[in-house]
């Protein structure tokens, strides 16, 4: 069980429902769920919970442009256990969106959400053979009868294709980075094409150790995305991040590498030294921009 949902690009390649009719039906109107779009939900229901066929509903209607089984959709999910209402995800996992390509499953989830617009919250009822696919459970501990409720909050359409990029990418063409009292940056909107290789720029210098391709690095960074601006990830304004070099994507380790210790780096990454073909990562083929301030390195710990 904890390996069918150790994580969530795991769950999102297992996702496919059998074919089977979708119905808004009492079964999925009997959970409740509050918060926002976008927060973690509160869900709520009798147990034991009896969900046979796909059921759907809409519990918040988004005011985004309309989903359709031909998307690629970035979505947060949540998953219950109908029998008992334990949770198999978790908050954490919450927060990390996974992209839903429906042409990959059954047609079933696809006809589930076909309609349904952007920033939706939808609750799904199914067994798991029928949320998942008989497939999908082989070798796993899963009751196929098992009754289950999902939650899916409908994020945004996601590009099916690396963003084009250049080779004559300048100093000029960087986007602008301004920081406030309280040295958290804002990105402004970046123009044309990101660049071919991964390009960086030190905002300022520190005068720390030297990083290198080994260490473990402590950092503070802020991550958009080229395409529309969107913050993704970033941790100004708390506590830093500890992470080895080696373990995050290559443009990444490029902006950290040779860089010192104080020194606050802007870098541009373009698909293929981030996400590039990495199905079910919601930033795959996404240009990426990190704000990145190094606060301290040291060699890193083998495993």
């Amino acid at each position: 069980m904890k390996k069918l949902f150790a994580t969530a690009a795991a769950v999102a390649l297992m996702i496919g429902l059998a074919g089977c009719s979708v119905q808004n039906d009492s079964v999925a109107h009997a959970v409740t769920v509050s918060g926002d779009f976008g927060s973690v939900p509160e869900v709520t229901f009798d147990t034991p919970l009896k969900a046979d066929d796909v059921q759907k509903n809409v519990v918040i209607t988004g005011d985004g442009d309309k989903i359709s089984k031909d998307d690629f959709v970035s979505v947060r999910f949540a998953l219950y256990n109908g029998s008992d209402g334990k949770q198999y995800t978790n908050d954490s996992s919450w927060q990390q969106t996974m992209s839903l390509d429906f042409s990959q499953y059954d047609p079933a989830l696809g006809a589930a959400l076909d309609g349904v617009p952007l920033k939706s919250r939808v609750v799904i009822t199914a067994n798991a053979a029928k949320l998942f696919g008989s497939d999908a459970l082989n070798g796993s501990s899963m009751d196929p009868a098992q009754p289950l409720v999902a939650v899916f909050d409908l994020v945004e359409k996601t590009v099916t294709d690396d963003q084009p990029t250049r080779d004559d990418f300048g100093d000029a063409d960087f986007p602008a980075v301004t920081f406030d009292d309280k040295g958290v940056p804002t990105v402004a909107a970046a123009q044309g094409d990101p660049p071919s290789e991964t390009k960086i720029k030190v905002l300022t210098p520190g005068s720390g150790a030297t990083v290198s391709a080994n260490d473990a690095v402590t950092v503070h960074y802020e991550g958009v995305k080229w395409r529309d601006g969107q913050h993704f990830d970033g941790n100004f304004g708390s506590d830093p991040a500890q992470f080895n070099v080696s373990g995050v994507v290559k443009g990444f380790q490029k902006a950290l590498v040779g860089q010192q210790v104080g020194s606050t780096v802007l870098a541009v990454v373009p698909p293929a030294e981030a996400y590039g073909n990495a199905a079910g990562n919601a930033l795959q083929h996404e240009a990426l921009i990190f704000v990145v301030k190094i606060e301290s390195t040291a060699p890193a710990t083998a495993q």
